[in-house]
């Protein structure tokens, strides 16, 4: 998304509407831990936070998991 920050379009939406439901594909080499402390998501779930590559059936469960815990 060259146009947008992703974490600042998740914190926009969120505050919208809080029941979206939303997962981050990243490549980043941040470990969730790391990532929640110094990007400020102290509540931000780790199931949502996936990183690349990922395989489409690893996709699916995780989607599918989101979708039925969430």
């Amino acid at each position: 998304m060259p146009e947008v920050v992703g974490f600042n379009l998740y914190r926009k939406i969120k505050a919208t509407d809080g029941k979206v439901k939303i997962i981050f594909l990243t490549a980043s080499e941040y470990y969730y831990e790391q990532f929640r402390k110094e990007k400020g998501f102290d509540n931000f779930k780790q199931e949502l936070f996936l990183r690349k590559p990922i395989g489409t059936e690893d996709l699916v469960q995780a989607i599918n998991k989101l979708l039925e815990f969430g």
